[in-house]
C-alpha cells in the first residue's frame, strides 16, 4: 500500500469522499489524512524496533558521528566489535576512567548526542546497530528513504495496515466522534505486528546471542 491507497482505504472506512491525491490535494480531508499519517508513523517508530528500520553502520575510527537517520540504539547488543558485544552506555566519568584503562580491559561504549566512542581503543572496526528515523521510502527503482511523505506513491516501512488503523481512530478523535473501538483495534494490531516482526527476526538474533555469550568477557 502507498500513501494514496492507505488514505483511499481510510476514506472508505470513514465514509468520506473518494481521495484521488494526498500530498498535492487542496481539499481538507486528504490534508488531514496526511498530517495524521505522519503523526501515527512517528508514534509507531517510537514503540517498536521494526525490522524494516534496523540499520547498521561500521566505524574504523572513533569517536565517530552516527548516521543522520539515527533514531536510537536497538535493544540487545547494538554496539559490537566483530561479533562480540561492547557494553555501555557509559557516563562521562565512567568513560574518562575507561580511556585510561589498560588496553586489555574489556571495551565499553559511550553515545553522547550523535557521537559514538569506545574505550579502550578497539582493535578493529566497530559495528553500530540502530533504528532508522527514515520510515518512509519512495517508489523509485533505487528507493530514497526519508522521514516524511513527499509523493502519493511513497510507502511506509512500518506495517501499513497498522498505519491505516491509526489514521482512522485519530481522524475520528479529531472530529469529536467515538473512536474507542478503532483505538482498541489499533492497539491489538500494533501488538500483533510487533510480535510477528520480532518472531521473523528471532532465529538470527538467537544465533548471534549464542555466539556472543560464548565470547563475552565479563
Amino acid at each position: 500500500m502507498s500513501l494514496l491507497t492507505v488514505c483511499q482505504a481510510a476514506a472508505r472506512l470513514l465514509n468520506q469522499p473518494s481521495v484521488s491525491a494526498v500530498v498535492t490535494a487542496a481539499a481538507r480531508t486528504p490534508q488531514e489524512f496526511l498530517t495524521i499519517a505522519l503523526q501515527c508513523g512517528e508514534e509507531l517508530l517510537r514503540r517498536h524496533d521494526w525490522g524494516g528500520l534496523v540499520r547498521t553502520a561500521e566505524f574504523t575510527a572513533l569517536p565517530a558521528t552516527v548516521p543522520g537517520d539515527f533514531e536510537r540504539l536497538t535493544q540487545g547488543s547494538p554496539v559490537r566489535l566483530g561479533r562480540v558485544p561492547i557494553r555501555g552506555a557509559l557516563s562521562d566519568a565512567e568513560m574518562n576512567l575507561k580511556r585510561s584503562a589498560p588496553v586489555t580491559s574489556p571495551p565499553r561504549f559511550q553515545l553522547l548526542g550523535s557521537v559514538l566512542d569506545v574505550a579502550p581503543a578497539p582493535a578493529g572496526p566497530v559495528t553500530l546497530e540502530y533504528v532508522s528515523s527514515f520510515w518512509i521510502k519512495s517508489a523509485d527503482t533505487m528507493p530514497v528513504y526519508r522521514a516524511t511523505f513527499l509523493a502519493d506513491s511513497d510507502r511506509s516501512l512500518i506495517p501499513e495496515g497498522v498505519l491505516l488503523q491509526g489514521l482512522v481512530w485519530r481522524w475520528k478523535r479529531l472530529k469529536g466522534l467515538a473512536y474507542q473501538d478503532e483505538l482498541d483495534q489499533f492497539e491489538q494490531a500494533v501488538g500483533y505486528h510487533a510480535r510477528a516482526d520480532r518472531a521473523l527476526r528471532l532465529p538470527a538474533e538467537q544465533a548471534a546471542a549464542s555466539a556472543n555469550r560464548a565470547k563475552v568477557t565479563v
